[in-house]
């Protein structure tokens, strides 16, 4: 949990302080441009055929048994997600500059600076999906540290080294998309080399009846994988084709920024998924719904202060670049990442307990209904739309979540209190005048009843403090 943390809390710390420099440096249509980069990106990494999320399952129950299997499982994954990759090189290189073409046909001098740099998206495919799976490796043998560090410090390079080429080089979207195109190559490296250092897998070999298990696993992933990514992005493409690339810039920053939010539970769901996946049915629920109230609790902590200083922060952070009604778009995507950082845990379960198709079921439901709604939203409301739309889209998926994975009651008893500070901060955002002590009052007593919460009925956050404050009373 603490590597988690740390993990979360630095890389919002370096956007804070980057995005001013970017849109100075290359201006508001072109950082648009490559938060769009970034997101095909992380897309890419969910199109692996589910081999990844396969590995770690199958890796976190055999770790212990044979680890002759173990490594040919490493090995076989690994060469699989390289293919994968390659023929989603070749697929993106001949389909992204229609894309981009549909997406910024009101922009033509703009377009014609992106076209060049588009060929990079299809080299760094086989990169992406392969690190996923030395991703999953690391998951399934719990090693906690290198892999919190790992992504903290790629994630880092791929907001720092763009940023600096730009400034060296030439305030290009070209020449920033190829500097993050090698920030996610040394990440790579780096993966690789710890793999090869602790698995011993070159002695390996690929073995077909596993990759016909992995993709078995993976098959239902693979819907979920490529619906998932689509509900979570869709809002940025509609906005792209509907308001401009500048609009992009304007709903990405503060949806990105509060999107790292989830780096915590995400580090949590690194924990849980192996664990879920090793234990009986019964011990696997009991597991997941113990962590829904300490989660609820700590995103509350985070989120409630978030939503009720966005508006003053975002305007002394990025003055008259931003929209008049910011503080309402930031406020409802919070609100949207705390419901979400919820839905982690039944996904999780659900996938962990071979159910995975539910998880496919759900997304498939979701994405025609999700794509009308947040058409309509743009074109009548603008951000605000796109904002409300993804909020209301990711209640529903943790609802339907919760009850699939049978853990809706003790959801709502667990997560409820701090829902209603969740919401009560929004409404108060949206309703108090504006005024720095009003601010500074509701942040802080927001934070005063989180941890009042925590302290009476969430005894493992109390143990977990209790065990901090002693060990560093000890230190000192």
């Amino acid at each position: 949990m603490f590597y988690g943390l740390v993990g979360s809390v630095l890389p919002i710390a370096v956007t804070i302080v980057t995005v001013p420099i970017y849109l100075s440096s290359i201006g508001l249509e072109r950082y648009g441009v490559l938060t769009l980069f970034w997101l095909i990106i992380g897309y890419v990494g969910f199109l692996d055929l589910g081999i990844a999320r396969a590995a770690t399952n199958r890796l976190s129950q055999i770790r212990t048994d044979d680890r002759g299997k173990f490594r040919s499982t490493i090995i076989t994954a690994f060469l699989a997600s390289l293919a994968i990759g390659a023929a989603l090189g070749l697929a993106m290189f001949l389909l992204l500059p229609s894309l981009f073409g549909a997406l910024y046909a009101r922009s033509p001098d703009l377009l014609r600076e992106i076209a060049p740099s588009l060929g990079w998206i299809g080299l760094i495919c086989p990169i992406v999906t392969s690190g996923g799976v030395l991703i999953a490796i690391l998951e399934a043998e719990e090693s906690y540290f290198q892999l919190n560090l790992q992504n903290t410090t790629s994630g880092v390079l791929m907001q720092i080294l763009p940023l600096i080429a730009v400034i060296i080089f030439s305030p290009s979207v070209g020449v920033a998309i190829a500097a993050a195109c090698i920030a996610r190559i040394a990440s790579f490296v780096w993966l690789l080399s710890i793999c090869i250092s602790r698995f011993e897998v070159m002695s390996a070999k690929f073995e077909f009846k596993i990759l016909t298990s992995l993709l078995g696993y993976g098959r239902s992933i693979t819907i979920s994988n490529v619906v998932g990514p689509i509900l979570v992005s869709a809002d940025q493409l509609v906005i792209a084709r509907l308001l401009g690339p500048a609009a992009v810039a304007q709903y990405a920053i503060p949806f990105n920024i509060a999107a790292k939010l989830t780096i915590l539970p995400m580090a949590v769901s690194r924990v849980l998924f192996p664990r879920l996946s090793h234990l009986k049915h019964e011990d696997s629920t009991v597991l997941a719904e113990r962590t829904i109230g300490p989660m609820a609790a700590v995103m509350a902590l985070i989120c409630c202060p978030m939503i009720i200083v966005a508006q003053p922060l975002l305007s002394y952070w990025l003055g008259r670049a931003m929209p008049v009604d910011y503080g309402l778009i930031v406020g409802l995507i919070v609100v949207g990442v705390w419901i979400n950082a919820l839905a982690i845990i039944p996904f999780s379960l659900l996938q962990a307990q071979g159910k995975q198709s539910l998880v496919a079921q759900c997304h498939l439901l979701e994405l025609a209904p999700f794509i009308a709604v947040l058409w309509l939203s743009v074109s009548s409301f603008g951000l605000l739309g796109a904002a409300g739309a993804w909020t209301a889209r990711v209640s529903i998926d943790a609802l339907l979540l919760f009850r699939l994975s049978g853990s809706h009651r003790h959801a709502l008893t667990a997560a409820a209190p701090m829902g209603l500070l969740v919401f009560g901060s929004f409404l108060a955002a949206a309703l108090l005048p504006a005024g720095i002590p009003l601010y500074v009052l509701g942040s802080a007593l927001s934070i005063a009843l989180t941890v009042l919460y925590a302290a009476l009925f969430e005894p493992a956050l109390r143990d977990v403090a209790s065990r901090a404050v002693r060990l560093t009373w000890s230190r000192s």
